[in-house]
């Protein structure tokens, strides 16, 4: 009997003990809890459940035209002419396009022609389906004033705001005065930040002053789908009704700070029906009406920045990338209105629920099995928490918070999806890694941070140039005691693979060429992630520069063309073709001798790592546009024949001063390329001999079998030309 009672005492205690465990647990786990303690790791967890699920197919009624890399060097540079703007919404109109949300901020900007803004404002006026952007700034800025006019059409496009937690705002940017007026539909692009920086959730709808104003993406959902603007809204719970005119009823989640959780379908793969803004104005001045009605007929269609390059307050992490273009993030938000699917996150009494049944299975698990045995169930119902988590995130877009897994959590999710999962992971770490490195490095390494600093052993003393890769420096070998110049690829090119495989391609191309009218490599490295290429200082100027004060006597014009011809024939003996001739690539030095520079898009011959047409993989065109060769733009085989066309090109511009042909919108000027010879050089300069002018006509042949077969036959042709001209051949 004493031993029966001693058991039951003994018994007891333990029960007593787990209990408390359970309790002592449960409490440190809710008072963590309460206290933010699991946020950053619920945040992490919820961006790899993300990862492990995959992207999805978006809704197939949305379409992106983005403002890409092509379409901002077609147009020269960013911001892209707001007439281009106007002709892309007449092209989506014409396609029949459900709605138009141009995801984009137009400012009062006095560097824009006033007849482009008119354009724009005009179009936008016409039709009622186009929504243009405006942005909010959180609560606490300094509000910008607006003129009684702007303040009166921001009204106008507002709702009652009682009640609701929608997140206040102090100020708002506007479009430009004229847009302001003619547009039918305004819809405000502004983010929810978490504490991590990341983008997860959107503000539908955002208080200003004692109004609320709807999202770009409702406004535009609603424009699909007939109802105009929002009329009221009201507040069931944690979720907001918005009520249109035409009794259509949208329900919206919230959250405690009034935004919306983004069940995201991706990163960019996740639309496939994204194009660039070139290509579909191409499209329309074709006058191509069938590809642009089965690309955009009935759809709604998100018009934003996608440029890899140009960084700005269009960019933004999400769960899929460090680096999301956020007119990705509104889609994801119109994916989820269109399929009536939002990432739902349970009240916080579940999330409490779940805390203090993981203490009690902790406790239970400590009083009724040995310790070995109590581990293996905790693992078992971390594996069974995580798998209904899961479900119910992949199937259901409900986000249970996984604080009930704690650190088991991660090693679960990667059993379950292993392949997927590390597949998923790798790729977003690499993508995540190199844009942040190329951020970090744009800011450790401004142009001016440099100046003064070491590379290596060569010190940074000027800055000599910025070009569409890098910045050029003139620099001191400390170990030669010599002038070099110093290309360094910038942080935003760090971030572009296409740009950092054109940086080595570079350097590898000049490394197979020694020859007195080619810069010389020195050089190739990295430091800190950034990677330098080391050439020849030569002192001078460049012969764009020298252009700028009229054309070259034709003497002279035939001296720098023979000492281009010469190099030309070398590179060419050694499998290098240049593909980028244009007198910002040719320097003049002090003794009136041109050197080539910049090899960064040059073919080496065999080398299947490059392209042998002018265009990326991608299909954006490799080169200047104005000194392409005909068979660059359609898609054929470069040669030799194409740097004589290159340098017939740059011998039209030093003789008379101007290109062949007049810089236009880039289909006009491809046209001129592909259809239109150039004119005699002679009509603009007269004192052209007929020769010189026989031998730029022959190298600017359309057919590259009716120029020189070879940069030595023309360099023979421009040898004769300059005796007959009377100036000495410069070899």
């Amino acid at each position: 009997a004493a031993m029966a009672t001693s058991d039951s005492t003994a018994r007891r205690q333990e029960i007593v003990r787990g209990l408390g465990i359970a309790l002592l647990v449960s409490l440190l786990l809710s008072a963590l809890h309460l206290a933010g303690a699991f946020e950053s790791f619920d945040l992490r967890l919820l961006d790899w459940r993300f990862r492990l699920r995959g992207e999805r197919p978006a809704s197939d009624a949305i379409a992106i035209v983005g403002v890409d890399d092509a379409t901002i060097h077609a147009y020269g540079s960013w911001p892209v002419r707001r007439d281009q703007y106007a002709l892309l919404i007449s092209a989506l109109e014409e396609a029949r396009a459900g709605a138009i949300a141009v995801d984009l901020q137009f400012p009062d900007d006095l560097n824009q022609d006033p007849a482009w803004n008119h354009l724009l404002a005009q179009v936008t006026g016409n039709h009622e389906n186009v929504v243009h952007a405006i942005r909010f700034d959180a609560e606490g800025a300094d509000p910008r004033p607006l003129t009684p006019d702007a303040e009166r059409i921001l009204r106008s496009q507002s709702l009652p705001g009682e009640g609701g937690p929608a997140p206040r705002a102090a100020s708002v940017a506007l479009p430009f005065p004229e847009l302001l007026s003619a547009a039918r539909s305004l819809g405000h692009v502004t983010a929810s930040v978490d504490p991590d920086g990341a983008i997860r959730r959107l503000p539908m709808l955002i208080r200003h002053e004692d109004r609320l104003y709807a999202s770009l993406a409702l406004r535009s959902y609603g424009a699909y789908r007939g109802w105009r603007s929002p009329e009221s809204v009201h507040w069931s719970g944690r979720a907001a009704v918005v009520e249109w005119p035409t009794g259509g009823r949208t329900r919206l989640p919230v959250g405690d700070d009034g935004s919306t959780a983004i069940d995201f379908a991706g990163d960019r793969e996740a639309f496939d029906r994204s194009y660039s803004m070139l290509k579909v104005l191409r499209w329309y001045v074709a006058g191509d009406s069938a590809r642009l009605r089965e690309a955009f007929a009935g759809k709604i269609v998100l018009i934003g920045l996608v440029s890899a390059r140009e960084l700005s307050e269009e960019v933004g992490p999400t769960p899929f990338a460090a680096a999301t273009p956020l007119v990705y993030v509104h889609a994801s938000a119109m994916d989820n209105l269109l399929r009536d699917r939002f990432l739902v996150r349970p009240p916080r009494w579940l999330h409490a629920s779940l805390l203090v049944g993981l203490g009690g299975m902790i406790g239970w698990g400590f009083v009724a099995l040995p310790i070995v045995w109590a581990g293996i169930v905790m693992g078992l119902a971390t594996v069974l928490l995580a798998g209904i988590d899961h479900a119910l995130f992949a199937g259901l877009a409900i986000d249970v918070p996984p604080t009930a897994a704690l650190a088991l959590a991660p090693l679960i999710y990667t059993a379950i999806g292993t392949h997927r999962y590390l597949f998923l992971e790798r790729r977003s770490r690499q993508r995540e890694k190199d844009i942040r490195e190329g951020r970090s490095v744009q800011q450790r390494f401004l142009p001016e941070a440099l100046i003064g600093q070491r590379l290596s052993h060569f010190e940074i003393v000027e800055k000599l140039g910025a070009g569409g890769m890098g910045v050029v420096y003139r620099g001191r070998d400390r170990h030669l005691a010599r002038d070099v110049a110093v290309k360094v690829l910038t942080g935003a090119s760090l971030a572009d693979e296409e740009m950092r495989r054109r940086f080595r391609h570079e350097a590898l191309a000049l490394s197979r060429l020694n020859h007195p009218r080619i810069a010389t490599i020195f050089d190739f490295d990295s430091q800190d992630g950034t990677g330098f290429l080391v050439m020849e200082f030569v002192p001078g100027a460049s012969l764009s520069d020298v252009l700028e004060h009229g054309p070259l006597p034709e003497s002279n014009a035939l001296a720098v063309a023979i000492d281009v011809a010469d190099a030309l024939e070398a590179a060419h003996a050694h499998g290098v073709l240049h593909r980028d001739l244009k007198p910002a690539n040719v320097m003049l030095t002090t003794d009136g001798r041109a050197k080539i520079l910049d090899f960064g898009v040059a073919k080496i011959l065999g080398d299947s790592t490059t392209t042998s047409t002018g265009l990326t993989k991608t299909g954006t065109v490799v080169g200047t546009m104005a000194y392409l060769a005909p068979e660059l733009l359609t898609g054929r085989e470069a040669d030799a024949r194409t740097d004589v066309y290159g340098l017939g090109m740059v011998l039209f511009e030093i003789l008379t001063g101007v290109r062949p042909f007049s810089i236009d919108p880039p289909h006009e000027l491809m046209h001129k390329i592909l259809n239109e010879s150039p004119p005699e050089p002679r009509r603009l300069n007269p004192k052209i001999s007929l020769r010189t002018q026989g031998i730029v006509m022959r190298a600017l042949e359309k057919d590259p079998g009716a120029r020189f077969a070879s940069a030595g036959e023309m360099l023979m042709a421009l040898r004769e030309a300059a005796v007959a001209a009377g100036s000495s051949d410069p070899t």
